[in-house]
C-alpha cells in the first residue's frame, strides 16, 4: 500500500491501534474486517507512510495467524524494505520479529533463528533498541528452540534474559508472554516452578484484559494440576476457562476435553461420555465453520479482483477521452499539425487497444483459476462429507471394540466384575482411540494420523495415570510416518497395553533408574518396525500371558504382524508390519 502524500492523517494510526487491539483479544476476523473497510480510504488520501506501514505490519500478523501466508509474507516483506530504507533500527527489528514468528508458523525454523540472531548480533543492539523489542527477540528465540531442538534448558535462558529486558520496564505483554512459556516449560518437566509461573502469567493476562490468553493459561494450570492429581484446584481452574474462553469455541473445545478427563477420573463415567459427545459435535461445526469462510473468502477474493479490474478499464477509458479531445481541438490549429498528432493518437489508441486487451485476457484468466478453485473446493467439501460418513462408521467400530475389551476384561476377572484398576485401564484402552480422533480434527488432512504426534500425546496421557510403584522415563524415536486410523488404533493400543504393563509391574521400588524405550522406523516397501524395550524384570516366560500380552497379540494380527519376544536383561518386543493405504 503506496502513499501520496507525506502528510498525517489521524485515521491511518487509529487503524493501527484497532487492529492491534483486536490481534491482542483475538478478535482476528474483526481486525481483517477493520483493514478491509479503511484501507481503500487510506489509499485515496493523504497519509504518512510510517502510519500506513504500521497498519500493514499488525495486518501481516493478523494474517499469519489465519494462515494467509502469501498475503501476509507481502506485508512484511515491505514494511521491512522501507523502514530500513528509512533506517529506522527499531521498527525494522519488530518488523523481523514479527517474520520470524511467520516463519515459525509455518515449520520455517531456520529462517526464524538466523532472523532473530541478526537482530540481536547487529552493532548497537543493546543502545539503539527498546527494552521491549528486546524482550520480544528472547521469548519468540525460546520458542523456536523449543520447537526446533526441543532444548528446554536453552529456552530457560532465552526467556530468563526476556524478562531482565521487561520486568524494568513493566512491559506486562511480554513479561505475561515469558510466564507463561516458562510455565509450559517447567510443567512439561513437572517442576512446582510451573504453578507459580503460570499464575504470574495470569495475573499479567487479566491486568491486560486478554481474555483468551487467560483462559490459555487456566487450561495449562488444568494440564499441570491433573498431572500432580489435584483435580479439585483443575476443575476450579477448568470451571474459569470455560467462563472466558465461551466465545473461543476451540479454547472451548479444549476445555470440555480436559472437564471429560477430569469426570472420567472422579468416577463420573456418564457425564464424562456426555461431554465427550459435545466435544466431537464442536469439533464437525467447527470443520463446516471453517470450510464456509474458506468459500467466503474466495468470493470476497474475487469480487475485489473484478472490481479493481473495473475500475482501472473505467480509468484507461476517461484518459482515452481526454486524447481524443485534445487532438480534435489541434486538429482545427492546422492541417499540417493535425496530421502529425492524428499519428500520435492513432498509436496511443493502438497501444491502449492491446493495453485492454491484455486487461481482457488477464481477467478472462483470473475467472478460469476462480472456476477451478471452487470446483476445488466443492471437490474438498464432498471429501469432507466423506471423512465425516467414515468418522461415523470409525466410532460404530470403535464402540464394539470398546464392547469386546468389557467382555474380555469381565471373562479375565474371577469374579466377572471389574474392579477399580480394571476401568482405568480399561479408560486408558478407551482413550487410545479417542486420541486418534483428536489428531484427526486438529490437522488438515482428515485421512490419516501423524504417528509421532498421536504416540506423543498417548504417551503424556499415561504419565498421568500414576501407574506402578514407581514413575519411568519415556523415550521415544519416531520417523516422519503417516497412517490410516485402523492402523493407528491398532499401534496405539498396542502401545497402551506395553507401557501400561511395564509401568505396572516390570519395576520394584528399589529400581535405580526405571526407562522405557520405543523405536518406529520406516524401512522399504512401506515396511513399518516397531521396538519396545524397557529395563525391568521382564515377563515369566512360563507362566500364562495376561490379559494385557492376549490383547497385544490380537491388534498385532490386525496389523498383520508377527510378535518377537526376546526377555533377556528386561522385556524387548518387536514386529514389522506394513502401511495399509485405505
Amino acid at each position: 500500500m503506496a502513499s501520496k502524500a507525506m502528510q498525517e492523517d489521524p485515521r491511518a494510526a487509529f487503524l493501527a491501534v484497532m487492529i492491534e487491539a483486536n490481534l491482542n483479544l483475538g478478535n482476528y476476523e474483526r481486525a481483517d474486517s477493520l483493514y478491509c473497510y479503511y484501507s481503500p480510504i487510506l489509499e485515496q488520501s493523504s497519509v504518512d507512510s510510517n502510519d500506513l506501514m504500521e497498519v500493514q505490519r499488525s495486518i501481516a500478523r493478523v494474517y499469519a495467524i489465519q494462515f494467509r501466508f502469501e498475503e501476509s509474507f507481502t506485508l512484511f516483506d515491505q514494511a521491512l524494505n522501507y523502514y530500513s530504507a528509512k533506517k529506522n533500527e527499531e521498527k525494522a527489528a519488530l518488523t523481523k520479529v514479527n517474520l520470524a514468528e511467520y516463519y515459525r508458523i509455518i515449520s520455517q525454523l531456520e529462517p526464524a533463528n538466523e532472523l532473530l540472531l541478526s537482530i540481536i548480533n547487529k552493532p548497537g543492539f543493546e543502545e539503539n533498541i527498546s527494552g521491549a523489542v528486546k524482550a520480544n527477540v528472547y521469548h519468540r528465540l525460546a520458542a523456536i528452540s523449543r520447537k526446533k531442538t526441543n532444548s528446554q534448558k536453552q529456552a530457560l535462558i532465552y526467556l530468563q534474559k526476556s524478562l531482565s529486558y521487561s520486568e524494568p520496564i513493566q512491559h506486562l505483554g511480554h513479561m505475561a508472554t515469558a510466564y507463561t512459556e516458562l510455565g509450559d516449560i517447567y510443567q512439561e518437566l513437572q517442576d512446582p516452578l510451573a504453578q507459580k509461573y503460570l499464575h504470574k502469567a495470569l495475573e499479567a493476562w487479566e491486568r491486560l484484559g486478554y481474555s483468551h490468553y487467560q483462559a490459555n493459561v487456566h487450561l495449562n494450570l488444568v494440564r499441570y494440576l491433573l498431572g500432580i492429581g489435584d483435580l479439585d484446584a483443575a476443575m476450579k481452574h477448568l470451571n474459569a476457562a470455560i467462563s472466558i474462553g465461551a466465545i473461543y469455541p476451540a479454547l472451548l473445545n479444549m476445555a470440555l476435553e480436559f472437564k471429560a478427563t477430569i469426570l472420567f477420573k472422579q468416577g463420573q463415567y456418564k457425564e464424562a461420555f456426555i461431554i465427550r459427545d459435545s466435544c466431537a459435535n464442536l469439533r464437525v461445526e467447527l470443520m463446516r465453520k471453517q470450510h464456509d469462510k474458506d468459500i467466503l473468502e474466495v468470493s470476497r477474493k474475487f469480487q475485489t479482483d473484478i472490481s479493481k479490474a473495473e475500475l482501472k478499464t473505467s480509468k484507461k477509458q476517461e484518459d482515452l477521452a481526454i486524447i481524443k479531445a485534445e487532438q480534435e481541438k489541434k486538429l482545427r490549429k492546422g492541417f499540417a499539425v493535425g496530421v502529425v498528432f492524428l499519428l500520435i493518437l492513432i498509436g496511443v489508441v493502438t497501444s491502449l487497444y492491446y493495453i485492454l486487451r491484455r486487461e481482457k485476457l488477464a481477467i478472462s484468466s483470473k475467472n478460469k483459476i476462480i472456476g477451478v478453485k471452487n470446483e476445488q473446493l466443492s471437490l474438498s467439501l464432498q471429501e469432507k462429507d466423506t471423512l465425516l460418513r467414515e468418522v461415523h462408521h470409525r466410532v460404530k467400530n470403535n464402540l464394539q471394540i470398546i464392547s469386546s475389551l468389557i467382555e474380555m476384561q469381565k471373562l479375565g476377572s474371577s469374579s466377572n466384575l471389574i474392579n477399580e484398576a480394571g476401568v482405568h485401564a480399561l479408560l486408558g484402552r478407551i482413550n487410545t482411540m479417542g486420541l486418534v480422533h483428536q489428531r484427526l480434527y486438529s490437522q488438515d488432512v482428515l485421512g490419516s494420523v501423524q504417528v509421532k504426534g498421536y504416540l506423543e500425546d498417548l504417551i503424556s496421557h499415561l504419565r498421568l495415570m500414576d501407574l506402578g510403584p514407581k514413575p519411568a522415563s519415556i523415550r521415544l524415536n519416531c520417523d516422519v510416518i503417516r497412517m490410516d486410523i485402523s492402523t493407528s488404533i491398532s499401534l496405539g493400543m498396542i502401545v497402551n497395553e506395553l507401557v501400561y504393563n511395564s509401568m505396572k509391574h516390570a519395576f520394584s521400588m528399589d529400581h535405580p533408574n526405571p526407562e522405557i524405550s520405543m523405536e518406529l522406523s520406516l524401512l522399504e516397501n512401506e515396511q513399518i518396525k516397531f521396538c519396545y524395550r524397557d529395563n525391568g524384570q521382564g515377563i515369566n516366560a512360563k507362566g500364562e500371558e495376561g490379559f494385557g500380552m492376549r490383547l497385544v497379540r490380537m491388534f498385532a494380527r490386525q496389523l498383520v504382524a508377527e510378535v518377537n519376544l526376546d526377555n533377556s536383561n528386561g522385556f524387548k518386543l518387536s514386529l514389522n508390519f506394513s502401511i495399509i493405504n485405505e
